[in-house]
């Protein structure tokens, strides 16, 4: 493992959430509320970084979406297996994970989907980038960028 990988395994396991969820108190149940109503963009996914298993919280989902289809059209699957080949094995977003954030992500308008065949000549949703998406995917790359930055700064502070 180079220096970076160390790096960035050190970022995303640092990353760790919480979330409510439905407990019993006496005779009374408290409901979950949507985590996306109170925490916005704040449910995490499963991540392989090299062999260790970490997680990343859900903005960074949503900027691999984003990006991935600003390349154009992709049906969950093959977003999947993009991420998974341009990380070259390194990603791997769970479809558990997946297709709630394609939902979130097209319910706040950033992309919509189709259902179309698949070369395979199989039915599958299509997701495409609309020009909100596109917005929020430069948004998006910016605050990872400004936290990759700030948590570098922090780590070269430890190391002095």
């Amino acid at each position: 493992m180079n220096g970076a990988e160390h790096r960035a395994g050190l970022v995303f396991g640092a990353l760790r959430s919480a979330f409510p969820s439905t407990r019993p108190l006496g005779h009374q149940t408290i409901a979950p509320i949507a985590v996306s109503n109170v925490y916005p963009d704040v449910t995490t996914i499963d991540l392989t970084i090299m062999d260790d298993r970490s997680q990343i919280l859900a903005g960074t989902l949503d900027l691999l979406i984003l990006k991935t289809l600003s390349a154009g059209p992709f049906h969950g699957y093959g977003l999947a297996q993009h991420i998974k080949r341009l990380s070259r094995d390194a990603l791997r977003v769970e479809e558990g994970s997946l297709y709630p954030a394609l939902q979130r992500m097209q319910a706040k308008g950033w992309i919509t989907s189709e259902l179309k065949k698949t070369p395979t000549g199989r039915t599958a949703r299509y997701y495409r980038l609309t020009a909100a998406g596109r917005r929020q995917l430069g948004e998006e790359e910016s605050e990872f960028q400004r936290a990759v930055a700030a948590t570098m700064r922090v780590l070269r502070g430890a190391e002095s």
